[in-house]
């Protein structure tokens, strides 16, 4: 019996109609992440970014905001250290808050900061104003820096070129419809802003 199929029909349908309930999509996106169930016999998918287009073709939901709902799962249950996805439950911050924080966390050179935002997140009190000009401080010297705009357009090809041999294949929905290519343009173009934002 599939286990993919049930969530995969769950998470359409929340996506769909209740888009507030992001913590239950995202804990059902990590159960299908870390169980690999996208790769079930008779699943259509060979990987679990695949199965994210998917979602973003099925709903008309763009893939950015997709992608940051499993991204803070991911970062909250990493503050958290832990691997069961019902705490996601626990989180009060929105996904974008979340998104910001693993950026500031990757990036950030100061470890107290981090801490600090850390602790916001966990007591349920961080305000975005806090995650936004932390980020902003880290952000400027970085734009600032040749180097790293180089480093941006190289990883654009290296992405563009992915893009070339992932979609090689024929992606189908679940009516057995092929996407068109303008479609999956849109969706290499919504995958790079994702690397441009996340690394």
């Amino acid at each position: 019996m599939s286990r993919l199929k049930p969530l995969e029909n769950q998470i359409i349908s929340m996506l769909k109609k209740d888009k507030a309930s992001w913590k239950k999509i995202g804990e059902m996106m990590y159960i299908v992440k870390r169980d690999k169930l996208y790769l079930e016999e008779g699943s259509r998918f060979s990987s679990f970014t695949q199965f994210v287009i998917y979602l973003s073709h099925v709903t008309e939901i763009a893939q950015s905001y997709i992608w940051r709902i499993f991204k803070a799962t991911n970062t909250f249950l990493d503050i958290l250290e832990s691997d069961n996805p019902q705490d996601i439950l626990r989180t009060v911050a929105t996904p974008t808050q979340l998104e910001s924080f693993s950026k500031i966390k990757k990036h950030s050179k100061d470890d107290a900061v981090v801490e600090d935002l850390q602790q916001s997140i966990l007591e349920g009190s961080i305000e975005t104003k806090e995650l936004t000009e932390a980020w902003d401080l880290i952000k400027a010297p970085r734009l600032e820096d040749a180097e790293f705009s180089t480093n941006l357009v190289d990883e654009k090809v290296t992405a563009e070129n992915f893009f070339r041999s992932f979609f090689s294949f024929t992606v189908l929905d679940e009516n057995h419809k092929q996407f068109t290519y303008k479609e999956l343009i849109n969706f290499a173009e919504e995958y790079l802003s994702y690397v441009d934002d996340n690394g």
